[in-house]
């Protein structure tokens, strides 16, 4: 209840709803669930990490750094090497906040 609200008006208070905690839950469940049948049926690729348990910015970096370095051996073999270049971006909290329409 917001500052000079009046308590016996039942209008000054704000409804309680359980649908968030109702909806967390079954998000769990069909989160977990999705992440079994996806694991089981191997359906997303190894080089996939974004949204996977384990699976960091830092183990993509080390993956992409690999390949890079595999990939430079094998093209040192030709005659016109040619470049590659990656751009990696992790933020936190950019999509946290609902933009008013």
């Amino acid at each position: 209840m917001g500052k000079g609200k009046s308590t016996t008006n039942p209008a000054s208070y704000r409804p309680i709803c359980i649908l968030p905690a109702l909806s967390k839950v079954l998000e769990t469940i069909v989160k977990s669930d999705l992440e079994d049948y996806l694991a089981k049926t191997e359906t997303l690729p190894n080089s996939q990490f974004g949204f996977r348990k384990g699976r960091s910015t830092t183990a993509a970096l080390a993956s992409r750094g690999e390949r890079l370095s595999v990939s430079s051996n094998l093209t040192s073999l030709l005659p016109s090497t040619p470049s590659t270049s990656c751009s990696f971006y992790q933020s936190w909290g950019s999509l946290d906040c609902w933009q008013t329409v």
